[in-house]
């Protein structure tokens, strides 16, 4: 069978282990923990991106998975149907990017097919495949515009004879990155990484020669990304001003989300006291009381989310202030959290072959730190861009709120850097063999005379 008949093989057994799960817990594709179903319903109902309690324009979630359920309800679907098809969809595209991301990092085909089946199968991304959350979809185009940004890796004296073309090719990378804002902002985070370390290579490569062609040359890449970024978030921050009065890139939840993780109560609870993680039920609800009373006595209308949202900054802001021990102590905790080999709750068997899983991914992860230093351009270049990515979640995910499911949107590009991790010291030790096979062998010209016949 062909590379392609084999993948597509995968996709279907990956999409067909959804659906089989679908019928097996129906229950999970309706538990709208994140209210996406309810925004896309208010979105029908009302005619804008509104609350779904309130019915008043919103800039508290994301857009883009609202506004696609709700085309998806809009022609006939069910919200269940709407959101199965989505994820479905998503991850079918996921496993197709991953395998021409593999390739395009030098994998051979039998080793960029098995870098699918860890991703078709990881615990994380199917358990919030099943769920109408950003997780899936999110890592699909985060595995787009990766691949996208490897089509242009060519010698710069050829780079500098189609500028239009580059452009052009950049500018639909950063359309893709403002989809993925849409859908998810820590992919706005992983953009501008790659704006700025284009721009500090340019500088340090075109030192002395900044009007220069060559330099000219250069800045197509962050150009055309910057442009493609803004042209599809720019509605979005431009609607929000008219409407929310704020200039909104991202979304009013993270005030929110930020001080979730940076308060009195959760640091003297969980980071200096004994409680587990996360905070019980109990004392988060009424964590989320005292701060909405706290912010009425302040003068906050907590109706107003421009309002409430800064006043959410603030509270965190000076928590860390105060306590800036307490919160070193919690950055840590979070990036335990984000990387940790189990998830929260998990026992037995299951917590077992969840940490051998993510065990053996770290292990490949950290081979690929040890035997792969990468080249300029190439696939050196798109892992240096796949670690710019992973640097962009944990930059994110160290001081906001965080869990072991917000890593989720990041399998994809970890199960692929371990892979090369594993195939490069396989190669090693290749090497080492063949190496040691020479190193044995006699060498006939030096035998005595008796024995060379």
């Amino acid at each position: 069978m062909s590379y392609n008949g084999k993948l597509l093989l995968l996709i279907l057994a990956g999409c067909t282990l959804r659906l089989l799960l679908f019928l097996q817990m129906p229950q999970l594709l309706s538990d709208d923990a994140d209210g996406y179903v309810a925004h896309a319903e208010a979105l029908i109902r009302t005619g804008i991106f509104s609350g779904p309690w309130t019915d008043l324009p919103t800039a508290f979630r994301p857009p883009l998975l609202p506004f696609l359920l709700s085309l998806l309800m809009r022609s006939g679907l069910s919200a269940v149907a709407a959101v199965a098809l989505l994820q479905l969809v998503s991850t079918a595209v996921l496993l197709w990017a991953i395998s021409r991301l593999a390739a395009r990092l030098g994998l051979t085909p039998r080793v960029a097919l098995l870098a699918v089946i860890p991703a078709a199968v990881d615990p994380l991304l199917l358990r919030y495949s099943l769920q109408p959350m950003t997780e899936v979809p999110c890592a699909a185009i985060l595995c787009l515009c990766l691949l996208s940004m490897t089509s242009d890796n060519v010698p710069d004296q050829l780079q500098r004879s189609r500028t239009p073309v580059s452009f052009g090719r950049w500018l639909g990378t950063g359309v893709l990155f403002g989809v993925g804002t849409l859908m998810r902002p820590v992919l706005m985070i992983a953009c501008g990484l790659m704006l700025l370390q284009q721009l500090v290579h340019s500088l340090r490569t075109h030192r002395g020669a900044l009007h220069s062609p060559a330099f000219r040359s250069s800045l197509v890449f962050p150009t055309g990304l910057l442009c493609g970024l803004l042209l599809v978030t720019g509605p979005w921050m431009i609607r929000n001003r008219i409407v929310m009065g704020s200039w909104v890139i991202a979304t009013t939840h993270g005030g929110y989300t930020l001080a979730l993780g940076n308060n009195p109560e959760f640091y003297r609870d969980v980071v200096n006291g004994d409680r587990s993680v996360p905070w019980d039920g109990a004392a988060l609800s009424r964590w989320q009381r005292d701060s909405l009373q706290r912010a009425r006595e302040a003068g906050v209308d907590v109706g107003n989310e421009i309002d409430l949202d800064r006043w959410y900054y603030q509270l965190a802001i000076r928590t860390v202030s105060s306590e800036p021990t307490s919160f070193f102590s919690a950055c840590l905790l979070r990036m335990s959290r984000f990387w940790g080999l189990s998830a929260i709750g998990a026992s037995g068997l299951t917590r077992v072959a969840l940490t051998g899983w993510y065990l053996f991914l770290w292990c490949g992860l950290l081979l690929s730190l040890l035997f792969q230093q990468g080249s300029p351009t190439g696939s050196g270049l798109l892992r240096r861009r796949m670690w710019l990515s992973v640097l962009a979640f944990c930059l994110l995910h160290i001081v906001y709120w965080t869990d072991t499911r917000m890593r989720a949107p990041l399998m994809p590009v970890l199960i692929l850097l371990s892979s090369t991790g594993f195939a490069a010291s396989l190669q090693r030790l290749r090497q080492d063999e063949s190496t040691d096979r020479q190193t044995e062998q006699p060498d006939q010209d030096v035998l005595p005379p008796a024995q060379q016949g």
